[in-house]
Formats: C-alpha cells, sequence, structure tokens
C-alpha cells in the first residue's frame, strides 16, 4: 500500500488544499492531510476547529484522512511509514521553499520522497491568507472553501470574533 501526506496549517482549509488532496488520492492508496500544528505560531482557529474543517474537506475523497501533528513533517511520516509527501506548488513565489523544505525532509526521513503538484487555473489564486480576509471583513467565502465548511467556519470565526471583544 503506498501512502502519501499532504501538509499544511490550513487556516483554514480551501478548495485548493481540497482539490491537492484529491489529486493526491488519485496518486495513492492512503492519503493522509495533516495539519502541522507549530506552539508557537499564531493561528486563527484552533488546533480542533482546523481539523474539524479539513475532516469535512476530507470526507467525499476516497482514501483520504484528515491529522493533526505537533513536531516536523519528516518525523510523521517516519511513524506513519509514509511514502511520498504532497506539496502544492501556486507559483514561482512557493517553490524556493517548498524545495527547501523538501531537502529538509529528506535529510531526516531519507525514505520519503516528495513531489509537487502544480494548482491549474483558479486554484492557483486561492489561500488562506484571503479566505481569513473575507471572513473578517464579512465577504462570501463559500467559492473558496470546501462545500460543507463554509458554514462551520463562519460560525467559528463569529465565536472568536465574540471571545475578542469580550476580552476587549
Amino acid at each position: 500500500m503506498r501512502k502519501c501526506m499532504v501538509i499544511g496549517s490550513f487556516d483554514p482549509v480551501t478548495v485548493g488544499h481540497a482539490e491537492l488532496i484529491r489529486r493526491a488520492a488519485e496518486l495513492f492508496d492512503r492519503t493522509y492531510a495533516v495539519i502541522m500544528h507549530n506552539s508557537e505560531k499564531q493561528y486563527l482557529f484552533s488546533g480542533e476547529q482546523r481539523l474539524r474543517l479539513l475532516e469535512l474537506a476530507c470526507g467525499g475523497i476516497y482514501g483520504a484522512s484528515a491529522d493533526i501533528y505537533e513536531g516536523y513533517a519528516a518525523d510523521y511520516a517516519r511513524e506513519q511509514k509514509i511514502d511520498c509527501i504532497v506539496r502544492g506548488i501556486r507559483g514561482e513565489a512557493d517553490v524556493a521553499y517548498e524545495l527547501e523544505m523538501a531537502r529538509f525532509n529528506r535529510a531526516r526521513y531519507p525514505d520519503a520522497q516528495t513531489i509537487f503538484l502544480p494548482a491549474y487555473g483558479d486554484m492557483a489564486s486561492v489561500s488562506s491568507t484571503h479566505v481569513r480576509e473575507l471572513l473578517a471583513a464579512g465577504g462570501d467565502i463559500d467559492e473558496l472553501v470546501p462545500k460543507g465548511t463554509a458554514e462551520l467556519m463562519r460560525r467559528y470565526y463569529a465565536d472568536i470574533s465574540a471571545q475578542g471583544a469580550e476580552k476587549s
């Protein structure tokens, strides 16, 4: 059984992420979409919220599942005996960073290859940052996030905003 992982912060998950997971699932028997959680980094959504949204995004993709991990991608790959780390490339700006990460992961776990899948069409312009900006402005996110996640995302955002207002 060939296994891959698609990694990211997924803050929040977008249609671009879901498309990458779907494409990876076509190439491998098992696809793990893994939130790489860094406790030193600031996220809009909690790890639990991001995991629930990612689970919904993976729900209709055969062989795909969601997970969350604090640590290095290569360590998760070793623990799960992952054959390949799949990364999406939206444009030139992503290439240098992704190559550096591929080299780092290869040094930590040589058994896993890294492959890059280019984003096609409109997917190249979709970003979690844009979704967060639209949420903050009350804009429409429905076309930018996987089916079944927009309403829950808005609810999570409303809760976060309400908590922020209470602290002020």
